[in-house]
């Protein structure tokens, strides 16, 4: 699992147990009615898709509560502007997304983001965190926030003639035309 900003050329890539994947396609139809017919005609007007999943993060020891929490709140970044140009106008957070062989680095944009802090999570309460060999400690103030942490999100990809016109959809060689 895998996402990149398209402008910083940045990546956090998660290990995380996926659930709740569902994927939408959402063709838009425009109706016209000719006079004196009382019927509806319809012409195609575009197509919209997007995935939703969730994913968790979870930390094992203090090095990867850090580090897992670095990475949610790059993820965090990817809704906000990445920059802004001389005009004042903002640099729009548009990311890269993988997830296994399913979607390989497809251009889009997070469309939702949530969090959620289940009730019987525990929490680090440490301030120092002794490692491995007993002689290292690890600063952990400023961290004691929830080791486990679910993320809910909805990605909407950016389709184009050149990526949809081989009809390949997916990442992975189809076997099928």
């Amino acid at each position: 699992l895998k996402f990149t900003s398209v402008h910083r050329n940045k990546t956090a890539q998660f290990r995380a147990t996926i659930s709740g994947l569902s994927e939408t396609l959402s063709p838009s139809w425009d109706s016209h009615k000719f006079i004196g017919s009382p019927f509806s005609n319809y012409t195609y007007s575009g197509i919209e898709r997007s995935v939703t999943f969730n994913f968790k993060v979870f930390a094992l020891n203090a090095i990867e509560h850090k580090i897992g929490w670095d990475k949610i709140n790059f993820l965090n970044s990817l809704v906000y502007p990445q920059g802004y140009y001389d005009s004042s106008a903002v640099v729009p957070p548009f990311i890269k997304f993988t997830l296994g062989d399913l979607y390989k680095n497809k251009f889009g944009f997070i469309e939702s983001l949530s969090h959620t802090f289940d009730d019987n999570t525990p929490w680090n309460i440490t301030d120092k965190e002794t490692i491995f060999d007993g002689d290292n400690e690890i600063d952990m103030k400023g961290y004691r926030l929830p080791m486990i942490t679910d993320v809910a999100v909805t990605i909407k990809f950016l389709e184009s003639r050149g990526v949809t016109a081989s009809r390949r959809f997916y990442t992975f060689n189809p076997q099928t035309n």
